[in-house]
Formats: C-alpha cells, sequence, structure tokens
C-alpha cells in the first residue's frame, strides 16, 4: 500500500497540517469536500498518511481511499501514548471514538455506528466517570448519568433533542443518592439551558423543602426566574410560608 510520510516544520499548535512545507510539496490543500489530491498526478490519495513531530516522534497515522479518510486513524502525544483512535466508514465514525489523556488513561470513549452516536463516556483523570449517556430514537432521546469525582451519583436526566428538553433529577453529594431537587430544562443552544416549569426542592431526609415554576420572562426575555406561587417547608415536612412572584420575577408577595 501507498505510504507517505510528512514531517512537521512546526509544532500542530503553530501551523495546521496543510500549512506544513512537506505537505505542501506533495498534495494540493483540501477543497470543500476535503478530498486529499496528490500533487504530481492531480488524483484523490489512496494510502496512509503518517505524521511526525519535528522532534522525530510520531503525530498521526491517517488512512486514505479515494481521497476520504478511511479506516483507523490515530494521533499520538510525544511520548508515544496515544491521544485519539477512531475509525471511519464510508465518511462516518463507526465503533470506538476514544481520547486519552496523555498518561494513557481514557478522557472520552463514545461508541458509533455508521455516523450515528450511541453512547458515549466522559473520565476524570483518576479514572472516575464524570458522566455517561445513551443514544436512543436515532439520538433524538439522550439518557444520561453525571457523577462527583468521589463516584457518587450528581444528576441524572432524559433529554428529547426534538423538543429541547429534558427532566432532570440532582442529588446531594453522598452514596445513598438522596434526591436534592427535580424538574423540567430546555435547551437554548449548544451551550445554554435554562429551569422551565415546576421545580422541587428536597432537604436530606427527603422531605420537600421547597417548590414552584421557574420561567422566562421580562422585556428581554430573562432566564430562570421565579414566577408565580413558591411554597417553603421544614424539614419535618410543616408549611412555613410561601411566596408569590411576578412575570418578571420580582416578589409581590
Amino acid at each position: 500500500m501507498t505510504e507517505i510520510v510528512i514531517h512537521l516544520d512546526t509544532p500542530i499548535e503553530e501551523k495546521s497540517l496543510f500549512e506544513q512545507s512537506e505537505f505542501q510539496q506533495s498534495f494540493e490543500k483540501p477543497l470543500e469536500d476535503n478530498s486529499l489530491v496528490l500533487k504530481a498526478s492531480n488524483t484523490n490519495y489512496t494510502g496512509n498518511l503518517n505524521v511526525f513531530y519535528p522532534s522525530g516522534e510520531k503525530y498521526a497515522s491517517y488512512n486514505y481511499a479515494d481521497g476520504k479518510q478511511e479506516g483507523g486513524q490515530t494521533t499520538y502525544f510525544k511520548n508515544g501514548n496515544l491521544h485519539t483512535s477512531l475509525s471511519i466508514i464510508n465518511g462516518n465514525y463507526d465503533g470506538k471514538y476514544i481520547i486519552y489523556y496523555e498518561d494513557g488513561k481514557p478522557k472520552m470513549i463514545s461508541e458509533f455506528d455508521l455516523g450515528q452516536k450511541k453512547e458515549s463516556k466522559n473520565y476524570y483523570e483518576n479514572g472516575q466517570l464524570i458522566d455517561e449517556a445513551i443514544y436512543k430514537n436515532e439520538g433524538k432521546v439522550v439518557e444520561g448519568i453525571v457523577y462527583y469525582k468521589n463516584g457518587f451519583v450528581k444528576s441524572s436526566y432524559s433529554f428529547n433533542e426534538s423538543k429541547k428538553e429534558g427532566f432532570f433529577k440532582n442529588y446531594f453529594e453522598n452514596e445513598n443518592k438522596i434526591l436534592e431537587s427535580e424538574g423540567k430544562m430546555i435547551k437554548k443552544n449548544l451551550f445554554t439551558s435554562h429551569k422551565d416549569g415546576l421545580w422541587k426542592y428536597y432537604h436530606k431526609n427527603g422531605n420537600i423543602k421547597e417548590e414552584g415554576q421557574w420561567g422566562v420572562g421580562g422585556r428581554h426575555g430573562k432566564q430562570n426566574i421565579k414566577m408565580g406561587l413558591w411554597k417553603i417547608y421544614d424539614e419535618a415536612g410543616g408549611f412555613i410560608e410561601e411566596h408569590e412572584y411576578n412575570n418578571l420575577g420580582n416578589r409581590i408577595k
């Protein structure tokens, strides 16, 4: 099988692979479809592309078929440990996609089936799970668990990507998985979400502590504001008091 070797002339953090001198000597800059084209023959490349750090250590090993990445793809830290490991089939991730910490421990493991993500797990550097998720109904529904660093469950959720909403349960940091709060969340975009509707908060003995409605209100659509009637209870379950809020989040009673 054809093999082309490229030695980076600068660290990859400073200059992309496409900007490296040896890459430009062998290949055309990838077009919009990211096809890798040989300069000498103006044909799509099929074979291995092995890339090395300026200091000589292996940086990556890519496999191509007719100009596209195909099969196993790996990148490495300077110490020789794997940085990423994945497989591409017909342009789709397939099988395990793993990102590692520099000491060789997994940082993220995702499972794909011809481009469809099935599950994912993220890890702290000590090997403890940060979170894990299962993707159902072609990824439209995500069910997951988030953990504290000591391994106790921090929260669990079921999220509907089509409706951009999900139901969350949060837990106190202890081994008994005692519920701290629960309610609905709305996803605004990739990075932000807000509470919506009825939320309940609990004392550590399991009795309800506080309950009320969260919403979006005000002239500029401020998120996570208290609205309507909120009730507060003591640890024994006895009613203490209640407060009322307008649609601006201001307490009126």
